[in-house]
């Protein structure tokens, strides 16, 4: 029995349109390589916590890559700070030679030193210079590095700690290292004494050890001594 003359039934689209998808895939596929060349990369992926001090290759946390350690302390300044200021030391104790100078207060701070106050800070002038590890504000820290001198601030309002030690040999125990927040402050990095543990006297001349460690004073010397 012939078939009567019409549309395609649903049967023969379904065999057409399969036909066609085929012939498609199979043009695509003809088209390109199966699998693309993978791109050389020094791009190591690591599943896990990132260390700034893990390696000079690139790793990343959760496969998403990061640049070098060493990249990344040259291009994150706060980072690298961070790190600094965690190397660096507080030490509980320190030592060295207790002094005074004249340094010009307000109003003008030396600018217009027949009107200025007079200040005289004491000064601890270090054994040896120092790295040391000191509060900026809230829980900031940096570290400073080659301290030669700490303008010392005694913890309590009558200073009993420091009383009588100017011109003496000292070790100090440390209540804390500060930076220099005003206009009193005399040396970049302050020291607040706990206590003073040992002290004998000594012959010192601090003109004789300003060359190295002016680096460290703020302000401006009543005997002109330059910075």
């Amino acid at each position: 029995m012939t078939r009567p003359a019409g549309p395609v039934g649903f049967e023969g689209r379904t065999r057409t349109t399969s036909g066609v998808l085929l012939a498609l895939a199979a043009c695509y596929c003809s088209s390109r390589p199966l699998r693309e060349p993978r791109a050389e990369s020094s791009t190591v992926h690591v599943q896990g916590p990132v260390s700034a001090f893990a390696s000079t290759k690139e790793q990343s946390d959760g496969g998403v890559a990061i640049p070098k350690a060493s990249q990344r302390l040259s291009s994150d300044p706060e980072l690298a700070r961070l790190i600094d200021a965690g190397a660096c030391a507080s030490p509980p104790t320190i030592e060295g030679v207790v002094v005074r100078h004249c340094v010009y207060g307000i109003p003008g701070f030396g600018e217009t030193p027949k009107r200025d106050a007079r200040e005289m800070p004491l000064l601890l002038v270090l054994d040896k210079p120092a790295d040391l590890k000191v509060h900026e504000y809230d829980r900031i820290y940096e570290c400073y590095h080659n301290i030669a001198m700490l303008q010392i601030v005694a913890s309590d309002p009558e200073d009993k700690q420091t009383a009588g030690v100017q011109g003496k040999h000292v070790r100090i125990s440390v209540a804390g290292y500060f930076s220099a927040i005003n206009g009193h402050h005399h040396t970049r990095a302050l020291i607040a004494v706990s206590s003073v543990d040992d002290s004998r006297p000594i012959r010192f001349d601090l003109r004789s050890a300003w060359a190295r460690v002016k680096h460290d004073f703020i302000g401006v010397s009543c005997a002109g001594w330059p910075l």
